[in-house]
């Protein structure tokens, strides 16, 4: 498997003087020699609020790096605390995730809290969309960004 290489300091100021001067991202790949999945992706995960900032791309790419380095599981200790919190609380997988991450605790993604609440039985009831499927919709997902940036 290959190693995923980031972009530089410099890659991401040279992506952002080329997107000011109307380059198109194909371009941009080429003349950084770099797949323009790659510059596309760069885009879209490092796009701020007012576009495309070198230095606020940097820090973004630097804070998940750090926050996606911890290998995390489901573990016993996380399973009982996710279902405390759907029962309990009321809180919903989004609410679950979004205030671990203001809180700094290591905690799983929405989606893995979705799929493993329809395996407890009927811990699905106890969600807002009482859904036992297992189904997320894509805007839960999406909310669930808005504590990341």
């Amino acid at each position: 498997m290959k190693k995923k290489v980031h972009l530089s300091r410099e890659q991401n100021y040279q992506i952002s003087v080329l997107l000011q001067t109307g380059h198109s991202q194909k371009e941009i790949a080429e003349l950084l020699k770099k797949n323009k999945s790659v510059i596309s992706q760069e885009l879209k995960h490092n796009r701020g609020k007012y576009g495309y900032h070198p230095a606020l791309a940097y820090e973004m790419t630097e804070e998940r790096e750090e926050r996606f380095k911890r290998h995390r599981r489901f573990t016993e200790k996380l399973r009982l605390q996710v279902e405390k919190e759907l029962r309990e609380y009321q809180y919903s997988p989004v609410q679950i995730v979004s205030q671990a991450h203001q809180e700094g605790h290591p905690m799983i993604c929405i989606t893995s809290i979705h799929k493993n609440k329809a395996t407890d039985g009927n811990l699905y009831k106890h969600l807002r969309h009482q859904s036992s499927t297992g189904n997320i919709r894509r805007k839960d997902i999406s909310a669930s960004r808005i504590g990341y940036r």
